[in-house]
């Protein structure tokens, strides 16, 4: 994301105001001192001087110059760019630059997935009842990463398996991760939540009423195109979560929370967006939209005009 002083940056939980140019501000002044400490840690091998290198190594004739006026890595100065960030999910005011053409998200709602037997029957199940809602958890495969050697993670399960305590009509699918042992998998705590090591989650994403994520943007997409409210944990202030999980109230197709929030929130959130209706109207229309226009044929128009690009 480049500096749009009308729009905040995408790592910030933030809305479009008076004060977004000043945070922009503050945002270019970090990443230029960021710079200039990782050159002196490294001798001078900055990234720019690495990606120098290796153009040379490969005996690409090009001059080349860096653009810094953007949140995370550096781009080329007038490299033709592919945004796979539809406008349709962000702030107005985000159109893209002269070199950058739209792609859109290429979710791919038809992908090979394996569907055990066991979660199809908990699937099976949760349907016996009108009543009954499926949610689907799902921290992300980089959980690690975003939170450390800490417990956040088993704890934010053992909560989910509270809530289902709580709530018998709500159907807990749980994407542990490498939190269970192998076997775990599989494992159902009670009737109504089965705990995953994987989980196919565009399969799930079409029968649940409900994903819970981290904010991922391949997860908040695949949450759009299969027509799924979110309730969305962002774990990692470096990244895009905070961002997304902004935009993804701006446009009601969800709510933002904590990891650490008491079982009582969450449980009251769950209750929000199951039970207004106003959350799943937007996020059907949002769908709707993006399908229409990210077409086979619109990729390949994208496609010729990046190629041709001067």
């Amino acid at each position: 994301m480049y500096s749009n002083e009308k729009n905040p940056p995408g790592n910030f939980y933030g809305f479009p105001n008076k004060f977004t140019k000043y945070l922009w501000r503050f945002t270019m002044l970090r990443n230029k001192l960021k710079r200039i400490y990782k050159s002196g840690i490294f001798a001078g091998q900055s990234l720019e001087r690495l990606s120098l290198k290796i153009l040379n190594a490969e005996q690409v004739k090009t001059s080349v110059s860096f653009n810094h006026k953007k949140i995370f890595s550096p781009s080329f100065i007038g490299v033709p760019e592919l945004l796979l960030y539809p406008p349709e999910f962000d702030f107005p005011n985000s159109a893209p630059l002269a070199w950058q053409q739209q792609l859109g998200p290429c979710v791919d709602l038809e992908r090979k997935e394996i569907i055990t037997e066991n979660l199809k029957n908990f699937i099976e199940q949760a349907n016996l009842e009108p009543s009954n809602r499926i949610i689907y958890c799902s921290l992300g495969t980089l959980t690690d990463i975003h939170l450390g050697q800490t417990t956040l993670k088993t704890d934010f399960i053992n909560k989910c398996l509270q809530i289902a305590t709580n709530n018998p009509k709500y159907y807990f699918i749980i994407s542990s991760g490498d939190d269970l042992n192998k076997e775990g998998d599989g494992q159902m705590f009670t009737d109504n939540v089965l705990v995953l090591n994987f989980a196919p989650q565009v399969f799930i994403l079409k029968k649940a009423d409900l994903f819970m994520t981290h904010g991922g943007l391949n997860s908040i997409f695949e949450g759009i195109y299969t027509e799924t409210p979110m309730l969305i944990f962002p774990l990692n202030k470096k990244w895009d979560q905070n961002g997304a999980a902004a935009r993804a109230i701006y446009h009601n197709v969800g709510i933002k929370t904590n990891i650490t929030d008491s079982i009582l929130k969450i449980e009251d959130q769950i209750s929000t967006l199951l039970s207004n209706k106003s959350y799943k109207e937007a996020i059907v229309e949002m769908a709707k939209k993006m399908k229409q226009k990210y077409t086979d044929a619109y990729f390949s128009d994208q496609l010729d005009k990046i190629i041709s690009f001067k």
